[in-house]
This record gives structure tokens, sequence and C-alpha cells, in this order.
């Protein structure tokens, strides 16, 4: 779990109660985890395996273990903004869902700073590929 980028400074006592509330899953390659559009309610580690985020044929990211992604699903219950999809024969995964993330971050205000500092930086890499995009046009 400390190899999780927001679980960093998470003291272990705490990441033991954080594991309690995770449900692991299996999953097997070319299994659908969500799609694009459904309602989102929890966000996925990967323990083992690979996942590509994407749209149709266009390919967003291709994570494996300790990523994480559907972060944005724990904050509100919007549509999926992307797919998610197995891309290795096996895989392993951590569910956890947002009512008991919300039971964790209203005594762990670790976390909140581990989630923000996550978003953050992958809002920056975002806005960065965007504006690269535009000079190459």
């Amino acid at each position: 779990m400390k190899a999780v980028a927001f679980f960093e400074e998470t003291p272990e006592t705490v990441l033991l109660e954080v594991a309690s509330m995770l449900e692991e899953i299996q999953k097997v390659e070319g299994e659908v985890l969500f799609k694009e559009g459904e309602k989102g309610d929890c966000l996925y580690i990967i323990s083992q395996g690979r996942v590509k985020i994407h749209k149709e044929a266009h390919v967003y990211a291709e994570m494996g273990p300790n990523d994480f992604f559907g972060e944005l699903s724990l904050f509100d219950t919007e549509p999926r903004s992307a797919s998610a999809t197995v891309t290795s024969q096996d895989a392993t995964l951590l569910k956890l869902k947002q009512q008991d993330f919300y039971d964790l971050i209203e005594s762990r205000v670790e976390i909140v700073r581990g989630v923000m500092k996550v978003l953050c930086g992958r809002l920056r890499a975002q806005n960065v590929k965007n504006f690269e995009h535009r000079l190459k046009a």
C-alpha cells in the first residue's frame, strides 16, 4: 500500500484500516471494468496485471502494479470520462468505494493531501500535453 502514491505518508496502522476497506477482485484479459459514461463510485488500485484507460481505440494510459485509476469517482458520482479494460492475462485489483473513502478521510488528513497531490500532478501533466499539442498544430 505504501507504494501507492496517495498512501505514501499514511502510517502503517492506518494502512491496516484502509486494507480492511478494500475489495479484492480478479479479472482476465479483455474484461471491461467500466465504460465511459457509466456512473462512477469507486477507485481501483492495480495489485497485479495491467489496465488501459481509453475512449474507444484511443488509449490515454496503460497502468500496472501500484497504479490507480477512477479517483475522481471518490469525490463525485459523475459519469466516467473514459473506459477501463484489463490488458494482461490475469489482473488483481483492489476496489475502494466512495463511502468508505469518505469515512476514511474524516479523520485522516494525510490521505486527502496525498490524493490532492496526485490529482494536481495528473492535471499538470495533462495541461503540458494539451499545450504541446497546440504548439504542433
